[in-house]
This record gives structure tokens, C-alpha cells and sequence, in this order.
């Protein structure tokens, strides 16, 4: 039941009690000298797949689209 930062400015904090919910606080509440955990890291955001990565990854659609084209 360790507390956990949940925003990148530190303001809110959170942690899971033993039922399994969640409870989240202002960390201006809490009493002084609590123990509170980094937030987890921002995962970096997974690129889109272009339109010709999406037409080579199927074959099946790339036939379909030359097809609709008349190639």
C-alpha cells in the first residue's frame, strides 16, 4: 500500500488497498514525512505505420488495392 505519484508536477498521489480499489489524494493532504514513489515513466509513443508499411504488411490488400486501381 505504498504511495505513488500519478502526475508529472508531483501534486497527486495514489496507492491500492488491500481490497484492490484505489485511493488518490492530494499530496498536500498527507501527513508530512510520507513516503511517496516516482511516477511510472511516460511510455514513448509507438509511431504509426505509414500507408505503404500498412499496404506491404498484407499482401492480400495490396492485391485488393491494385485491383480498385485497375493495375
Amino acid at each position: 500500500m505504498n504511495w505513488k505519484f500519478t502526475d508529472k508536477d508531483n501534486l497527486v498521489a495514489c496507492r491500492t488497498l488491500e481490497n484492490g480499489n484505489v485511493e488518490s489524494c492530494l499530496v498536500s493532504v498527507l501527513p508530512e514525512g510520507t513516503l511517496i514513489e516516482a511516477a511510472d515513466p511516460v511510455p514513448e509513443p509507438t509511431p504509426a505505420p505509414t500507408l505503404v508499411e500498412q499496404i506491404l504488411a498484407s499482401p492480400a490488400d495490396l492485391a485488393a488495392l491494385k485491383q480498385a486501381l485497375g493495375l
